[in-house]
């Protein structure tokens, strides 16, 4: 069983993925967080982490930089990919990046 926190400062978008991926047989949602302080504050074990690249107050490049080593993988979370930010991302500790506008299957396997 795959374990993931998804950290989106829209309500409805980690709701939405929350319930995509909790009909995955093998994927579980452990956390769902607002903000990048709350995950970086919680003590919520997983294996991955999606992560929205724009978040109020602290972005998710931020947030990322901001894990520890022993941090989960990270999937960036955006509607929109910008090459810099992809790089930037990437460089951080990124392990790869998700558009919003991908399928329910795409976002699955992108987990996996």
């Amino acid at each position: 069983m795959i374990r993931v926190q998804v950290v989106d400062d829209h309500a409805l978008v980690r709701e939405g993925i929350a319930l995509i991926l909790g009909a995955q047989p093998d994927l579980d949602v452990v956390a769902r967080y607002g903000s990048g302080p709350e995950l970086l504050a919680s003590t919520v074990a997983a294996d991955v982490v999606l992560l929205d690249l724009y978040l109020p107050g602290m972005d998710g490049l931020e947030v990322l930089r901001r894990l520890p080593p022993t941090a989960p993988r990270v999937l960036m979370l955006t509607t929109v990919g910008r090459p810099r930010e992809i790089r930037e991302a990437l460089n951080a500790g990124a392990a790869g990046f998700v558009l919003k506008d991908s399928s329910g299957d795409e976002l699955a396997a992108a987990v996996r």
